[in-house]
């Protein structure tokens, strides 16, 4: 049976229960609720021992008329609150004091949730180790943390109030596996900017989970969650929260101070038209730009065009590792010798080992005799003249007006200067700059070569395969 014709099964034994005289549910301020039913589980409140048995017996004769069984081994009964006596057995189901996971939800954890955070840090930890072997580009990890780490703890944020403390130890887990190294080589607030701006979109908990809080207390449509909130929330936002009955509150902890503190925080910062308007993805990306100052790495090249870069590297047909060096060089934590012993990591030297001056950024794919022997070649085998400064090796050359992707050759041809580069650093068997740039552009014609269509561009990229100035042997 189809998921909407087993929910339109239901919807008959579930509307009986409410109109039911002889069911009593949870009630507060006249707002009552019996059932909640999401696809196939069903949860029912009943307020004394008499309405649990209707409900057992609601069920028998459901299923006398339908064909359908009550499933005793998959029902669980929650004593919840005081009662006078809580047996193990009750009307056919098994009963327990011991809040149960209820759609993928620790209720368990409602009240404290330490325990439960504790256990996810290692698990999280293991799940991101699991990504390593796919070699993904650091677009790529920024991703996999969103889609399949992120989400789960997201979805169980929902409802469980989350530490500080535990975010950040999350955040860390994060970026660590990012980086592909325990040493940030930057502060981590750049990497939840969003790509157009910089980052890598990686998604902030903590704003994440403010943003919930908030949405929560503006969008909640049932009755029973917003007699709840009006109770609990009349006194502490009485700016906000309009009630009649103003009785001693208990003071505000877990999940509620949250919602609380969510509302405080928001409140601070936009105002209340704003607030009641926004979407929930507008207010995310606000509260980034508002929280997290624009990287320094970008400050230098504010007025000038191109900071679509990190898009366009992150939609090249280019290896991983090529995207993940491209982004390190524009964020400025291209590990050159500068830049090394500024972190205060050991050189034996900071100068460049070919022209005996200070290896930095610009150094290395401007100024340095093996960058301007391997650019001249490359531009006289694509015929293109190319601006080669700080500027244009941090945000490539715009294309707009190319049917040729220039700023793809001349990221793989910086790439390979830096291969080389490295080789002779780490005392390796040093390959040249040109080989390097030949393998990466076999790379790149093989991918097209299995896609389904070639770009009008296709005999360039043959062209430097088999162009006189770069023939060498790969092997």
């Amino acid at each position: 049976m189809s998921p909407l014709l087993f929910a339109l099964y239901l919807e008959s034994l579930c509307l009986s229960i409410i109109q039911s005289s002889h069911i009593r549910g949870f009630n507060i301020l006249g707002s009552e609720v019996k059932v909640l039913a999401y696809a196939d589980d069903v949860a029912i409140f009943c307020t004394d021992k008499p309405s649990v048995e209707n409900v057992i017996t609601t069920i028998g004769k459901f299923g006398v008329v339908s064909g359908a069984r009550l499933n005793s081994s998959k029902s669980l009964g929650l004593w919840f609150g005081s009662w006078g006596s809580t047996p193990n057995q009750f009307a056919g189901i098994n009963w327990t004091r011991t809040p149960p996971k209820y759609l993928g939800v620790p209720l368990d954890a409602y009240r404290f949730s330490a325990r439960y955070w504790k256990e996810r840090v290692p698990m999280l930890e293991r799940q991101a180790q699991a990504f390593i072997p796919y070699r993904l580009s650091i677009f790529g990890r920024a991703k996999a943390c969103n889609t399949f780490l992120a989400t789960k703890l997201y979805y169980v944020l929902q409802l469980i109030h989350c530490a500080r403390f535990y975010v950040q130890r999350f955040h860390r887990i994060f970026a660590t596996f990012i980086w592909s190294s325990t040493f940030e080589p930057m502060r981590r607030d750049n990497i939840f900017r969003q790509v157009s701006d910089g980052g890598l979109g990686l998604k902030h908990l903590y704003i994440w989970q403010t943003v919930s809080r908030f949405f929560f207390f503006r969008d909640s449509s049932h009755p029973i969650i917003r007699s709840f909130l009006q109770v609990t929330l009349v006194n502490s936002l009485p700016d906000i929260v309009v009630s009649s009955n103003f009785s001693a509150r208990p003071c505000l902890w877990g999940f509620m101070q949250e919602v609380y503190f969510a509302v405080q925080f928001l409140k601070a910062r936009f105002s209340m038209e704003y607030l009641y308007t926004v979407s929930r993805k507008t207010l995310y990306k606000d509260l980034l730009s508002m929280l997290f100052p624009p990287p320094l790495y970008r400050s230098s090249y504010f007025d000038l065009p191109g900071h679509d870069v990190l898009e366009r590297v992150r939609k090249m047909y280019i290896s991983p590792n090529s995207k993940t060096f491209f982004y390190k060089l524009h964020s400025e934590t291209l590990p050159v010798k500068t830049w090394l012993q500024r972190k205060g990591i050991f050189v034996s030297t900071v100068n460049c080992r070919l022209c005996d001056v200070p290896e930095t950024i610009e150094h290395c794919f401007v100024s340095c005799k093996d960058a301007i022997l391997f650019s001249g070649v490359l531009q006289r085998t694509l015929r293109k003249k190319f601006t080669i400064n700080s500027y244009t090796v941090r945000y490539l050359m715009p294309t707009s007006l190319d049917e040729v992707p220039y700023d793809m050759f001349f990221l793989i041809g910086i790439h390979s200067l830096w291969k080389t580069r490295m080789q002779d650093r780490n005392a390796e068997p040093i390959i040249s700059s040109r080989t390097h740039f030949i393998r990466m552009a076999i790379h790149l014609k093989d991918v097209y070569d299995e896609l389904d269509f070639r770009p009008d561009w296709y005999p360039i990229l043959v062209k430097c395969l088999a162009s006189p100035l770069f023939l060498c042997s790969t092997l």
